[in-house]
């Protein structure tokens, strides 16, 4: 009986190794697959913010043709002119640094008729843990012209509509983050704003999410901070 155990203790024991082991070797298989498909999910985000995009859109013909990226410093200098580099950056890593220390992706769509928009990545925080964007500005980098939002675990029809209901990123469309002196308002998340319709693009508001208060403001503070990080570079391709 004793002998038995032995034996059934020594083959659950091969089994879990061998299983242990199979599992390590298929996350290192499919590892790549994953990476591509992280890569080309934030390829189509920033595509998002300045164009349409369905399941027939060659996001990597496009990317690869109309997008270049960079990385900056926090005074605005262009440190890498590398799309990959841009694109390897992790945005809620830099977040956390010192200014002093943060890579700043940057991201410029040139359309066909030579038209630039700059993109780039913000993250911050919502209800239950990060939320981000891709925000595209104009040419003058005083407008929003299309912004993609995304979050790890906000509410489901409260929350996480930043990222699921297109009545509220595309509120976003057309909003000033400028005043007429040059300095940064961005655009805050206001519940009773007074414009329910956003018929006006110079108060530098947006119409809240219903029960998403937090989510909300995590989103004002977002755009606030991270598009303050960019105002050196923008005084610099502005002079």
């Amino acid at each position: 009986m004793q002998q038995t155990n032995w034996y059934t203790i020594v083959f659950a024991a091969i089994m879990c190794l061998v299983v242990a082991a199979g599992l390590a070797g298929m996350k290192d298989y499919l590892a790549p697959q994953q990476k591509a498909n992280e890569l080309l999910f934030t390829k189509t985000q920033i595509l998002q913010s300045v164009m349409p995009v369905d399941a027939s859109t060659d996001v990597e013909a496009i990317f690869n043709e109309n997008v270049k990226g960079f990385v900056l410093d926090n005074k605005g200098n262009i440190k890498e002119e590398s799309t990959e580099k841009a694109l390897q950056v992790n945005i809620i890593k830099e977040n956390k640094k010192k200014d002093d220390d943060k890579q700043l992706p940057l991201f410029v769509f040139t359309n066909t008729e030579g038209a630039k928009n700059y993109i780039l990545p913000t993250v911050g925080g919502g209800l239950w843990g990060w939320i981000s964007s891709y925000v595209a500005l104009d040419d003058q980098v005083t407008e929003i012209v299309g912004i993609r939002f995304d979050h790890e675990t906000e509410t489901p029809g409260l929350g996480a509509n930043i990222k699921d209901d297109p009545n509220f990123y595309l509120d976003f469309v057309g909003e000033k983050i400028m005043d007429a002196s040059g300095n940064l308002q961005a655009v805050t998340v206001k519940k009773g704003n007074g414009d329910p319709l956003n018929t006006d693009k110079a108060d530098y508001e947006v119409d809240a999410i219903s029960g998403a208060t937090i989510t909300g403001d995590g989103v004002t503070v977002m755009l606030k901070d991270d598009l303050e990080d960019y105002l050196p570079y923008f005084t610099k391709i502005k002079s």
